[in-house]
C-alpha cells in the first residue's frame, strides 16, 4: 500500500484500508514482541493491545508513512509495561510470602494459586487499603506517586499500606488454616 493510499483511506475514512494496512504489520509486531518478551501468548496480548490503539487512534495519525515505526515503538512499549507488571507481581508474591508463617508459604504454591490468594486476600479489603496497595505493588508505584494518585500525603499513603498488609497478613493466615 502507498503511503498516499493509506493518507487517502485514512482521511475518506475508508476503514477497510487502514484496517488492512494494520493487519499487514501483524507478524512483524509478533515477531518483535516474542523476541521481547519469551512468551508466544503474551506476544499475541501486546500486538493486540498495539493495533487497537492504532485503531482506535486512527484519526490523530498525521504521516502514514510512520504507522509502521508508530506500531513498532508502540509494542515494545506494551512488552516493556508487560515485563514491568510480572517483576511487580513477583515482588508481591515475595511480599506475600512475608506475611504467611514459615512452615506454609505461598511461594510453594503455583503461581496461579499464588495470584488466585492474592486476588481474594485484595478483594476482600476495603476500598482504600486495596487501592493503596494495588498502586504499590501491582502497579509498582513508589509512595510519591501513588499519594500524589490519590490527592494524600506520603505518610498517609505509609499509614494506610501499613494497615493494608496488617489486614492481609490477617487474611493469609485465614486463607491457609
Amino acid at each position: 500500500m502507498t503511503e498516499r493510499g493509506l493518507a487517502n483511506g485514512q482521511r475518506d475514512g475508508d476503514h477497510d484500508l487502514f484496517f488492512s494496512e494494520l493487519h499487514a504489520h501483524r507478524g512483524l509486531l509478533i515477531s518483535l514482541a516474542h523476541r521481547v518478551l519469551g512468551d508466544a501468548p503474551a506476544a499475541e496480548d501486546a500486538c493486540q493491545k498495539t493495533l487497537l490503539a492504532a485503531w482506535t487512534n486512527r484519526n490523530e495519525l498525521r504521516d502514514p508513512s510512520r504507522l509502521k515505526a508508530w506500531m513498532a515503538t508502540t509494542v515494545v512499549n506494551e512488552c516493556l509495561a508487560q515485563l514491568r507488571r510480572r517483576r511487580t507481581e513477583q515482588r508481591a508474591m515475595q511480599q506475600l510470602a512475608s506475611l504467611a508463617p514459615a512452615e506454609s508459604s505461598p511461594i510453594d504454591l503455583p503461581v496461579s494459586m499464588q495470584r488466585e490468594a492474592l486476588l481474594s486476600a485484595l478483594a476482600v479489603l476495603d476500598e482504600a487499603h486495596r487501592t493503596v496497595l494495588t498502586l504499590r505493588f501491582i502497579d509498582g508505584r513508589s509512595g510519591k506517586e501513588t499519594a500524589q494518585i490519590l490527592a494524600l500525603s506520603e505518610g498517609q499513603v505509609s499509614k494506610t499500606l501499613h494497615r493494608a498488609l496488617e489486614r492481609m497478613r490477617g487474611l493469609m493466615k485465614e486463607w491457609q488454616a
